[in-house]
């Protein structure tokens, strides 16, 4: 899909141009912006800058150009009609948000027309009210030019930066890019609804807090009643209304996922949906497993590892008792010793198996509800509402909370929302066993924070609650992956069963049960697998260097930093690893010729020789030359041509033992009969 869109920009290129000058002329124009995703659109079309779709610097002038427009035209508009605007259509419709543009304007003065640019609510209106004000029209202009550069550049570069990465990661591999997108619209998706839902809940809860206290207050007065209306009062709101909007999002959150575990546990011991969805869930996620990830996940699930969680809960505990705020401890424990003992109750009661039966034993040994997920809910839950409450008592403002509480709230089901997906992504746990431990998690914080600030007072430091507890996550944390982190990749690894053969079998016939192609997650034939090699890795590479081949250096920060400089040559330009199945390259050569190289790959395979007990190795050679992606991102890039190598290997593997498979579609036909088209050098 990507490619399709990538080759109809490069056809329709003046179009391309046009809509870009298009969209950021309407996003500039007055009201017309509050209805067009400007931000958005503008990103993408960077994307497509860095994808190497359209050029950058024509992209920055036309954006800038169509901003300046819009403005101009808004501007204009303000200067001929003044205040008559407010009387006309549409103008009625939005008299709130030129009154904001025009509070805006008499603050800040000139400088408005630059700020208001990058202010999503008054960017449409502050150049119709510069009109309005009658600003003088060569200072707007200058203003209008400045504020214009510096927004195509704020929106596009990061568009450009992005679109080159993800070509560079799928230049490595699909699945990366696959992955990515997940792993990103997963937090995206997790900050804005924990915005929207935190933003919902106050707006909601703060007026039915009022409007509850009101009908007390008016009730206490009457006789009939007044007792049973108090005991309800008594049990739903907090006995003082510091910390209402924390209580309040407390108290939603405990009701939904109190509920969504029960509906989850209900549909475990049932076996219906969403358990239906556990295999497909993970053998889609195996599927576009890489080394690159690995590594990540399994460094977030060692976060989320008990050992991590009880030197955590301990630092906070010993934390709070160091401050003689003994309530907030008490708390504190019984939330975390509460989280291990339902955790293992859950598990004991429903004995679920686990997609990798081989991670732990005991009681660990069974899925449901996941421990990782329930845990770091708990403990990032408990440091949500514990510096929410030392704010509070540090004379913040209302407005102040309730930004820092619902970006610490997004950050704490972030978090424990992506070691729950490392999980999945791993393999340790079934869909249902993550989504269970999520709600188990924050149902039960959910819980003890309800009661803790319905009763409790305690004053907290900040500084104590926060600095303590991330000194002893980072030291325990970076402990912990640096002493494990080998053993849990080879835990954590997906296993492929392994195939014994012969050698003479694999000549004869297994040949053709190995892959002839590297395939993209669509099942698109990327690559042809034209070698396949039985025998030491350190061979091969001693016989393709006496034919001047060397190995490709691994790839490091400096060594990529090379893509930015657009005149290097191909030779100094970054191997970049690829994958196949999941796997990184054993072997990497490459061959410097006149214009291009020659890359030489080989991975491991399930496959193996009985006598000598050797390995079978598959790869591609590729013909590599340079492609300029955007002005200043040069990469290597597969000429896709396969013929000329294959014809230069042969005489530089006259010393191994090598199976080469020439596919009849290298001479252009459809019609693949390896079996006819095989070529064998075995010895000299």
């Amino acid at each position: 899909m990507v490619d399709n869109i990538l080759v109809f920009v490069a056809n329709h290129s003046n179009l391309t141009y046009l809509f870009i000058f298009s969209v950021s002329l309407s996003e500039s124009l007055a009201l017309v912006g509050l209805l067009v995703p400007g931000t958005v659109v503008m990103f993408g079309i960077g994307a497509l800058v860095g994808a190497g779709g359209i050029s950058l610097i024509p992209t920055l002038i036309l954006a800038a150009l169509g901003a300046v427009t819009g403005d101009a035209i808004s501007y204009l508009l303000g200067r001929k009609y003044q205040e008559r605007l407010q009387s006309m259509w549409p103008f009625t419709r939005y008299q709130h948000i030129l009154e904001k543009g025009e509070d805006f304007f008499r603050k800040h003065g000139g400088k408005s027309v630059f700020l208001g640019r990058f202010i999503g609510p008054i960017r449409p209106v502050i150049p119709i009210v510069a009109g309005i004000m009658n600003m003088p029209g060569p200072y707007f202009a200058l203003v209008n030019i400045a504020s214009a550069i510096g927004w195509a550049i704020v929106y596009v570069v990061p568009g450009v930066v992005v679109g080159a990465s993800l070509t560079i990661a799928g230049i490595v591999s699909t699945r990366l890019i696959f992955l990515t997108l997940i792993v990103i619209s997963l937090l995206w998706s997790l900050f804005w609804m924990s915005k929207k839902v935190f933003k919902f809940v106050i707006l909601k809860g703060s007026r039915w807090f009022e409007s509850i206290y009101a009908q007390a207050r008016l009730n206490s007065k009457k006789e009939r009643g007044t007792s049973l209306w108090k005991s309800l009062i008594s049990i739903v709101l907090p006995q003082h209304k510091t910390d209402e909007h924390v209580y309040f999002v407390m108290l939603f959150m405990l009701v939904i996922c109190l509920a969504g575990f029960m509906a989850i546990l209900l549909a475990v011991s049932l076996k219906i949906f969403p358990v239906h969805l556990n295999e497909n869930i993970f053998y889609f996620l195996q599927s576009i497993r890489n080394p690159l990830a690995d590594r990540v996940f399994v460094a977030i699930t060692e976060m989320g590892d008990l050992i991590v969680f009880v030197s955590l809960s301990g630092a906070i505990i010993l934390s709070l008792l160091s401050q003689r705020t003994y309530k907030s401890a008490i708390m504190a424990f019984i939330s975390f010793s509460g989280s291990l003992a339902l955790v293992r109750f859950f598990k004991w009661l429903l004995q679920g198996n686990r997609p990798i039966s081989h991670l732990y034993r005991g009681v660990s040994a069974w899925g449901f509800p996941s421990g990782h997920t329930a845990h770091s809910a708990v403990l990032y839950g408990i440091l949500f509402i514990l510096i929410m409450r030392s704010l509070e008592n540090s004379g913040a403002d209302k407005k102040t909370r309730n930004i820092c509480a619902w970006v610490l709230l997004s950050m704490a089901v972030t978090a424990s929302s992506i070691i729950g997906f490392s999980r999945l992504y791993l393999g340790a746990h079934w869909f249902s066993d993550v989504l269970g431990g999520f709600f188990l998690g924050w149902s039960w914080i959910s819980l003890c924070g309800v009661v803790y600030l319905k009763n409790v007072i305690e004053k907290i430091n900040i500084r104590t609650i926060t600095v303590v507890p991330v000194l002893v996550f980072l030291v325990i944390g970076i402990w912990h992956i640096n002493s494990n982190f080998r053993t849990d990749m080879v835990a954590y690894a997906y296993h492929v069963p392994k195939k014994t053969i012969t050698y003479d079998a694999w000549l004869d016939r297994e040949w053709k049960e190995l892959p002839g192609w590297r395939l993209s997650i669509r099942g698109k034939k990327k690559q042809p697998l034209i070698l396949q090699y039985s025998g030491n890795t350190g061979d091969l590479r001693k016989c393709l260097e006496k034919s001047d081949w060397k190995e490709a250096d691994s790839v490091k920060i400096k060594t990529m930093l090379s893509v930015l400089f657009p005149d290097i040559s191909l030779q100094k330009l970054p191997i970049l690893p690829r994958l196949y199945k999941g796997k990184f390259e054993k072997l990497i050569m490459f061959k410097n010729l006149d214009d291009s190289r020659l890359v030489l790959r080989l991975w491991r395979t399930n496959f193996r020789i009985s006598k000598p007990p050797t390995g079978i190795y598959i790869g591609t050679i590729e013909c590599q030359i340079h492609k300029k992606i955007t002005s200043w991102i040069t990469v290597p890039v597969d000429k896709k041509d396969y013929i000329t190598p294959l014809e230069l290997l042969p005489r530089d593997l006259s010393c191994c033992k090598f199976l080469v498979l020439k596919k009849n579609y290298l001479k252009g036909k459809t019609d693949i009969k390896e079996d006819k088209a095989r070529i064998k050098w075995d010895g000299a």
